[in-house]
Protein backbone atom coordinates (compact mmCIF):
# COMPACT_ATOMS: atom_id res chain seq x y z
CA UNK A 1 0.00 0.00 0.00
CA UNK A 2 1.36 3.41 -0.95
CA UNK A 3 2.02 5.81 1.89
CA UNK A 4 0.23 9.16 1.51
CA UNK A 5 2.59 12.10 1.76
CA UNK A 6 1.54 15.49 3.07
CA UNK A 7 2.43 18.75 1.35
CA UNK A 8 5.82 20.13 2.26
CA UNK A 9 6.65 23.68 3.18
CA UNK A 10 9.91 25.56 2.70
CA UNK A 11 11.84 25.86 5.96
CA UNK A 12 13.04 29.36 4.97
CA UNK A 13 10.03 31.19 3.45
CA UNK A 14 7.10 28.83 4.16
CA UNK A 15 6.06 28.40 0.50
CA UNK A 16 4.23 25.19 -0.45
CA UNK A 17 6.54 22.75 -2.26
CA UNK A 18 5.89 19.62 -4.26
CA UNK A 19 7.17 16.44 -2.62
CA UNK A 20 9.86 15.76 -5.24
CA UNK A 21 11.47 19.21 -5.03
CA UNK A 22 14.77 19.55 -3.18
CA UNK A 23 15.02 23.35 -3.69
CA UNK A 24 12.32 25.92 -2.94
CA UNK A 25 10.98 27.45 -6.16
CA UNK A 26 10.29 30.75 -4.37
CA UNK A 27 13.49 31.48 -2.41
CA UNK A 28 15.88 28.78 -3.74
CA UNK A 29 16.81 27.32 -0.34
CA UNK A 30 17.91 23.66 -0.35
CA UNK A 31 15.51 21.53 1.66
CA UNK A 32 16.61 18.61 3.88
CA UNK A 33 15.78 15.14 2.57
CA UNK A 34 12.88 13.32 4.16
CA UNK A 35 12.51 9.64 4.72
CA UNK A 36 16.09 8.73 5.71
CA UNK A 37 17.59 9.23 9.11
CA UNK A 38 16.52 12.34 10.94
CA UNK A 39 19.19 15.00 11.50
CA UNK A 40 21.32 14.47 14.59
CA UNK A 41 20.05 16.08 17.76
CA UNK A 42 16.42 16.08 16.63
CA UNK A 43 13.99 13.30 17.32
CA UNK A 44 12.22 11.76 14.28
CA UNK A 45 8.74 12.97 13.48
CA UNK A 46 5.94 11.23 15.31
CA UNK A 47 3.07 9.53 13.49
CA UNK A 48 0.68 12.45 14.09
CA UNK A 49 2.98 15.36 13.21
CA UNK A 50 1.29 18.25 11.43
CA UNK A 51 2.96 20.20 8.61
CA UNK A 52 4.64 23.44 9.52
CA UNK A 53 2.38 26.38 8.63
CA UNK A 54 3.78 28.87 6.15
CA UNK A 55 5.56 31.91 7.48
CA UNK A 56 3.65 35.20 7.38
CA UNK A 57 4.25 37.23 4.22
CA UNK A 58 7.03 39.77 4.22
CA UNK A 59 6.04 43.35 4.85
CA UNK A 60 6.93 45.89 2.20
CA UNK A 61 7.39 49.64 2.60
CA UNK A 62 4.30 51.70 1.99
CA UNK A 63 3.91 53.05 -1.53
CA UNK A 64 3.39 56.69 -2.38
CA UNK A 65 0.23 58.22 -0.96
CA UNK A 66 -2.13 60.19 -3.14
CA UNK A 67 -4.57 62.91 -2.09
CA UNK A 68 -8.25 61.95 -2.13
CA UNK A 69 -10.06 62.42 -5.43
CA UNK A 70 -11.87 65.74 -5.73
CA UNK A 71 -15.65 65.69 -5.69
CA UNK A 72 -17.48 65.72 -9.00
CA UNK A 73 -21.03 66.87 -9.69
CA UNK A 74 -23.11 64.09 -11.20
CA UNK A 75 -26.67 63.71 -12.45
CA UNK A 76 -29.19 65.55 -14.55
CA UNK A 77 -30.03 68.33 -12.16
CA UNK A 78 -30.63 71.94 -12.97
CA UNK A 79 -32.83 74.07 -15.14
CA UNK A 80 -32.03 72.30 -18.43
CA UNK A 81 -33.17 68.85 -17.31
CA UNK A 82 -36.56 70.16 -16.16
CA UNK A 83 -37.21 71.90 -19.47
CA UNK A 84 -36.28 68.82 -21.44
CA UNK A 85 -38.71 66.68 -19.41
CA UNK A 86 -41.44 69.32 -19.78
CA UNK A 87 -41.00 69.36 -23.56
CA UNK A 88 -41.21 65.56 -23.72
CA UNK A 89 -44.53 65.60 -21.86
CA UNK A 90 -45.72 68.39 -24.14
CA UNK A 91 -44.85 66.28 -27.19
CA UNK A 92 -47.06 63.44 -25.94
CA UNK A 93 -49.91 65.92 -25.39
CA UNK A 94 -49.46 67.13 -28.98
CA UNK A 95 -49.51 63.48 -30.11
CA UNK A 96 -52.87 62.93 -28.41
CA UNK A 97 -54.26 66.17 -29.84
CA UNK A 98 -53.30 65.29 -33.42
CA UNK A 99 -54.87 61.83 -33.05
CA UNK A 100 -58.11 63.32 -31.66
CA UNK A 101 -58.17 65.93 -34.44
CA UNK A 102 -57.87 63.18 -37.05
CA UNK A 103 -60.68 61.26 -35.40
CA UNK A 104 -62.87 64.38 -35.31
CA UNK A 105 -62.21 65.04 -39.00
CA UNK A 106 -63.00 61.43 -39.91
CA UNK A 107 -66.29 61.16 -37.98
CA UNK A 108 -68.46 62.93 -40.59
CA UNK A 109 -67.34 60.49 -43.27
CA UNK A 110 -68.55 57.58 -41.12
CA UNK A 111 -71.88 59.35 -40.41
CA UNK A 112 -72.51 60.01 -44.10
CA UNK A 113 -71.44 56.56 -45.27
CA UNK A 114 -75.05 55.59 -45.81
CA UNK A 115 -75.43 58.53 -48.25
CA UNK A 116 -72.58 57.34 -50.44
CA UNK A 117 -69.49 58.71 -48.65
CA UNK A 118 -66.59 56.28 -48.61
CA UNK A 119 -65.70 55.16 -45.02
CA UNK A 120 -62.15 54.39 -46.15
CA UNK A 121 -61.55 58.11 -46.47
CA UNK A 122 -62.28 58.50 -42.75
CA UNK A 123 -60.00 55.59 -41.93
CA UNK A 124 -57.29 57.18 -44.07
CA UNK A 125 -57.67 60.45 -42.19
CA UNK A 126 -57.29 58.65 -38.82
CA UNK A 127 -54.25 56.62 -39.93
CA UNK A 128 -52.67 59.70 -41.50
CA UNK A 129 -53.15 61.78 -38.37
CA UNK A 130 -51.62 59.03 -36.20
CA UNK A 131 -48.62 58.79 -38.55
CA UNK A 132 -48.18 62.56 -38.51
CA UNK A 133 -48.39 62.53 -34.70
CA UNK A 134 -45.76 59.76 -34.48
CA UNK A 135 -43.49 61.70 -36.83
CA UNK A 136 -43.80 64.88 -34.77
CA UNK A 137 -43.13 63.02 -31.51
CA UNK A 138 -40.20 61.06 -32.95
CA UNK A 139 -38.57 64.18 -34.38
CA UNK A 140 -39.11 66.03 -31.11
CA UNK A 141 -37.67 63.18 -29.05
CA UNK A 142 -34.60 62.95 -31.27
CA UNK A 143 -33.95 66.67 -30.96
CA UNK A 144 -34.54 66.56 -27.19
CA UNK A 145 -32.14 63.62 -26.86
CA UNK A 146 -29.56 65.61 -28.80
CA UNK A 147 -30.14 68.59 -26.52
CA UNK A 148 -29.75 66.39 -23.44
CA UNK A 149 -26.52 64.87 -24.82
CA UNK A 150 -25.12 68.34 -25.51
CA UNK A 151 -26.06 69.36 -21.96
CA UNK A 152 -24.31 66.29 -20.51
CA UNK A 153 -21.19 67.05 -22.56
CA UNK A 154 -21.19 70.59 -21.22
CA UNK A 155 -21.55 69.34 -17.63
CA UNK A 156 -18.73 66.82 -18.16
CA UNK A 157 -16.50 69.52 -19.64
CA UNK A 158 -17.20 71.76 -16.65
CA UNK A 159 -16.38 68.87 -14.29
CA UNK A 160 -13.09 68.23 -16.08
CA UNK A 161 -12.15 71.91 -15.84
CA UNK A 162 -13.01 71.87 -12.11
CA UNK A 163 -10.82 68.80 -11.60
CA UNK A 164 -7.92 70.41 -13.46
CA UNK A 165 -8.27 73.61 -11.44
CA UNK A 166 -8.35 71.64 -8.17
CA UNK A 167 -5.19 69.75 -9.18
CA UNK A 168 -3.37 73.03 -9.95
CA UNK A 169 -4.45 74.78 -6.79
Amino acid sequence: MERMRLARFCKNCGAVMENEMSFCSKCGTKQPEEGGAAPAGRPGPGPASAPVPPAPPRSYPAGPSYPPAPSVRMGDTGRGAGWIMFLRVLLWIVFGGICLLGLALAMPTFQYARYGADPLIGLGIIVGSVLIAFTVVAAGMVSLDAAQNIRRCAINSANILDLLNQRKG
